[in-house]
């Protein structure tokens, strides 16, 4: 049995008021995970960026935080 396998034959044994806050913790987890994601890519855009706005002029680069 793999684990989606066994998370729904534990989901199905659940009353329907459980079976919801099973859903919304397993969004919540993708939600995290998507976000985290999300936020290391616009980290990688903005260090891309300022490479950019560096080589065009020197004296107003702003530091990234």
């Amino acid at each position: 049995m793999n684990i989606e396998q066994a998370v729904l034959q534990k989901l199905r044994q659940l009353p329907i008021d459980k079976q919801q806050e099973l859903l919304d913790f397993a969004e919540f987890l993708y939600q995290k995970t998507t976000t985290k994601s999300a936020l290391l890519s616009v980290r990688g855009l903005c260090t891309d960026l300022r490479g950019c706005f560096k080589s065009q002029n020197q004296s107003k680069i702003m530091p990234v935080v």
